[in-house]
Formats: structure tokens, C-alpha cells, sequence
């Protein structure tokens, strides 16, 4: 809500010091890329993080996902999304949760051009639709993992 207020006034008030303002949000904007990026985030809503409700969650889990960018096919993350269905990817080598059977899930597998920071390592995440991450695993052992991704398609689904 601050933010909303914020923003009208700063669009909004024609003042000298709503203009003075927002003659200052302008040059400061493009000096600062932190400040843009933070200023960009908070305006758009993409900074909300969701808490994990699992205290040993993976650091992912309730993050937006980066604009993550496949290999083999060129897509990224984003075109994948759907409104209707969750994104599985399978990061693993092999592909082996390529299976899942689920019409609300699409599966995903494939190497990532550039893994970004927190990603390091991650083999599985499930990404809601809304492109926050609902899961991630880095759990080596293939068996274990297609297990734990069970489990998550369980939970976000609410199957029994």
C-alpha cells in the first residue's frame, strides 16, 4: 500500500515538490544500477519473497526465478510458463524426471547457459506459475531425488 500511495503521488503531484521529486528519481535512476534494480523490483512487485514454511527448505524456495536460459533450445524460463500448470525442471544430466504423467505440470529438462548465484548445484526446482520457485533440490543420488519431486508434485498439487 505505501508503495501504491508513493508511486500516485509521484505521478500524480503536479507541485514543485512532486516535480522536483520526480525530476530527481529520474537522473538518480540511471547513475545507480543497485538503485535502479531495487527502485524496478519494488515497483513491479518482482522483489516479493514468499517464506518457506519447511525450515529446511532449499534458499530458492519462495524466490523469483531468474530469467534462467536453456541450452539446447535457446527458450528461457519464462516462455515456458503457463497459467495452468507448474514448471518441473530437471537440471540432472541425464533427465531423469523427464516422466511425470501430470497434466499440470510441464517438465523441463536441460543444461542452463549461465547458472546464476543460489542456483549452483540445484538438479530439481518446481516453479509455480506466477514464476516463484515452490521446491528445489540438489540431492545427488537420482533415486532420492525423483522421490523428493514426488513429494513436492504432491504437496503444490494438494494429491493424496
Amino acid at each position: 500500500m505505501e508503495h501504491s500511495r508513493a508511486q500516485t503521488y509521484l505521478f500524480h503531484g503536479f507541485t514543485p515538490e512532486g516535480l522536483a521529486l520526480r525530476s530527481l528519481l529520474s537522473r538518480m535512476t540511471p547513475e545507480s544500477k543497485e538503485f535502479s534494480d531495487v527502485l524496478a523490483g519494488r515497483l513491479t512487485g518482482l522483489d516479493v519473497t514468499y517464506p518457506a514454511t519447511d525450515p529446511n527448505a532449499h534458499p530458492l524456495t519462495g524466490v523469483r526465478a531468474p530469467a534462467l536460459a536453456f541450452t539446447t533450445t535457446g527458450t528461457d524460463l519464462f516462455a515456458l510458463l503457463r497459467a495452468d500448470a507448474y514448471l518441473l525442471l530437471d537440471l540432472t544430466r541425464q533427465g531423469v524426471l523427464t516422466d511425470r504423467g501430470e497434466d499440470r505440470i510441464t517438465v523441463r529438462g536441460g543444461a542452463l547457459d549461465h547458472v546464476p548465484d543460489g542456483w549452483e548445484g540445484v538438479r530439481a526446482a518446481l516453479i509455480r506459475p506466477d514464476g516463484h520457485v515452490a521446491w528445489a533440490r540438489t540431492e545427488q543420488d537420482d533415486v532420492k531425488l525423483a522421490a523428493l519431486v514426488d513429494v513436492a508434485l504432491t504437496t503444490a498439487l494438494g494429491r493424496r
